[in-house]
C-alpha cells in the first residue's frame, strides 16, 4: 500500500488520496486533473474504474492465493506458471472493455484530452500488467493501445517505466 508520511508523522494511504492531495496542495506544477469540470469528472471515472474494478482483481497476491489455496487451475488442467492466468485476464478484460468505450469518447492524444492526466497515471501500470498477462490490446482495445503508444513516448512516463523494469511486467507464479 502506498504511504505518504508527513513531517508531523501523519500518514496518508491509498494512491488516489495521495495523488489528489499532491495535485491540490502543490502550486505551480503541471496539473494532473483537467480544468474543465466534465473532463475532470471523466478523468476521475477512469481512475476509479482502474483502481476499484481492474487493479484489485488482478493483483498477483490474489491470483497466487487462488492458484495455491483453491487449486484454481485452467480448464485444460495445465498449471499456470506465470501472470497469464485466465482468471486474471478475465477480470482485466472486463475492466478494459469499459475503459475502451469511455476512452474512445474522452481521448485526444491521451486518456482525457491532449495532456497527461491522473487517468493516464493509473492506466499505464494496468496496461503494462495487461501486456504481461498476454492481452493483445491492438486487436481487443485499439483506443487504449493508441493512448498507450502515446504515453510511452512521453519522456516522463517512459523514464518511469524504465526505472520500474521496463514495459512488460514479468512475474512468475509457481503452481503446486
Amino acid at each position: 500500500i502506498p504511504v505518504l508520511r508527513f513531517p508531523d508523522g501523519q500518514l496518508l494511504t491509498q494512491s488516489i488520496a495521495i495523488l489528489e492531495w499532491l495535485e491540490e496542495s502543490r502550486k505551480g506544477h503541471v496539473p494532473l486533473l483537467p480544468a474543465d469540470y466534465m473532463q475532470r469528472a471523466i478523468c476521475r471515472q477512469i481512475v476509479n474504474i482502474i483502481a476499484c474494478d481492474i487493479h484489485p482483481l488482478q493483483n498477483i497476491p490474489l491470483i497466487k492465493e487462488l492458484i495455491l489455496r483453491y487449486s484454481l487451475i485452467p480448464d485444460d488442467s495445465t498449471p499456470p506458471t506465470d501472470v497469464k492466468h485466465p482468471v486474471r485476464r478475465r477480470f482485466m478484460r472486463r475492466g478494459f472493455v469499459s475503459l475502451e468505450t469511455l476512452v474512445a469518447q474522452s481521448s485526444g492524444t491521451f486518456t482525457v484530452g491532449d495532456e497527461v492526466t491522473l487517468a493516464d497515471v493509473f492506466l499505464v501500470p494496468q496496461m503494462r500488467n495487461g501486456i504481461g498477462a498476454g492481452i493483445d490490446f491492438a486487436s481487443e482495445y485499439p483506443t487504449l493501445q493508441r493512448v498507450w503508444n502515446n504515453c510511452i513516448e512521453h519522456a516522463e512516463i517512459r523514464s518511469t517505466l524504465e526505472m520500474c523494469g521496463g514495459i512488460p511486467q514479468n512475474v512468475e507464479i509457481k503452481a503446486p
